[in-house]
């Protein structure tokens, strides 16, 4: 049901639809909030709620999908701090959150080992680079447009020996590439 039109709210019955695998509801003029019965989705593998007009916070009960490989919650109005309940989320591929109002500090993904691409861009996130970044096997990275500070790691982005794309335009001036990989860049 992508860019179908509809609106009004998602209502909290979807929790009752115990045997759906994906949930791709993105390009529409959905708002409220997620319900928490989101949660009862224990079969879903694919929930894109993005490009929507969704507010409040990340429900923690999000960590419940634990067969969930698509997370896409970008485009919408979501405000508050990711919840660390997302680290139960290991069978994750894609997270993707950009464009929201994401505030606090980015948590530890390390536990996301089948993580391939995390998109994090155009959110208000602050504090340091995240030390604990997601498995060496992510080919894309994006963190522009927040508020971060600090050096980019060079012991965790040497290990990253898939990485495609590591965006981080505009988050902060005082981000310095290291000179390695500069240098490794440029071959």
């Amino acid at each position: 049901f992508d860019n179908a039109g509809y609106g009004g709210l998602l209502s909290p019955y979807v929790g009752n639809l115990t045997r759906l695998r994906i949930l791709q509801l993105s390009g529409n003029f959905i708002a409220g909030t997620i319900p928490d019965t989101i949660s009862h989705l224990s079969h879903l593998i694919i929930l894109d709620l993005s490009a929507n007009r969704f507010t409040g916070v990340l429900p923690n009960s999000l960590g419940n999908l634990v067969h969930l490989q698509t997370l896409d919650l970008s485009d919408n109005n979501l405000q508050g701090t990711i919840p660390r309940s997302i680290n139960y989320l290991t069978s994750l591929t894609n997270l993707r959150l950009q464009t929201n109002g994401l505030t606090g500090t980015i948590p530890n993904l390390r536990n996301m080992s089948l993580l391939r691409q995390l998109d994090l861009s155009g959110n208000k996130f602050s504090g340091a680079f995240p030390t604990s970044l997601p498995p060496e096997s992510i080919s894309l990275i994006s963190l522009r447009n927040n508020n971060l500070s600090g050096k980019l790691p060079s012991l965790i982005i040497s290990s990253l020996t898939h990485l495609i794309v590591l965006d981080k335009t505009s988050s902060v001036d005082a981000w310095t590439m290291p000179f390695w990989l500069i240098k490794a860049c440029s071959k």
